[in-house]
Formats: C-alpha cells, sequence, structure tokens
C-alpha cells in the first residue's frame, strides 16, 4: 500500500506541476514563432529571431523562415505546400 500511496501523490504532484505551467506548448510557441515571421517587414532579415521564436530548434526556426519566403514567392498552393507547378512557372 506505500508504493500505491507514493505513486499517487507523484502522479498528483506532477499534475499539478503541468497544470500550474505558465510556459506555452513547443507547438504553441512554433505557433507563436509563425506569426510573428508572417507579421515582419518581407525586406527584415531572418536574424535575430523574433523573441517568441527562441526556444525552437534552428531546423525548425529555418522551416518557417523558408516557409515564409516560399509563401512570398508564391510558391505554395491553397493548402500551404509548396506546389512544383509553381515553382517552375514563371512568377507573376
Amino acid at each position: 500500500m506505500n508504493r500505491t500511496h507514493t505513486a499517487a501523490v507523484l502522479a498528483g504532484l506532477l499534475l499539478t506541476a503541468t497544470a500550474c505551467s505558465s510556459e506555452p506548448s513547443y507547438d504553441q510557441t512554433a505557433d507563436q514563432c509563425i506569426a510573428a515571421v508572417k507579421a515582419r517587414p518581407k525586406d527584415t532579415p531572418a536574424r535575430p529571431r523574433p523573441k517568441v521564436c527562441e526556444r525552437l530548434t534552428e531546423e525548425d526556426y529555418n522551416t518557417i523562415v523558408v516557409g515564409r519566403v516560399m509563401e512570398d514567392l508564391g510558391w505554395t498552393g491553397e493548402d500551404g505546400r509548396l506546389d512544383p507547378n509553381k515553382l517552375i512557372s514563371p512568377s507573376p
């Protein structure tokens, strides 16, 4: 019964710590970073990162920046994915 009690206390502490955490999840941070990168003027360099993007890995941040560039160049379809036909056709 002692192990059960200890496990229950640890589970309760873990749930409390998780519920009280004010830091957004990694996915929420990524969504906030995407919004911040899209809100920047087009001529703004990728560095320095917006403050909200600092938690992201280098690879994830670079993916967001490249996605923005592809959108700006008109290379994405309505679903936001790279459209190969738009890539090879002349830009408007």
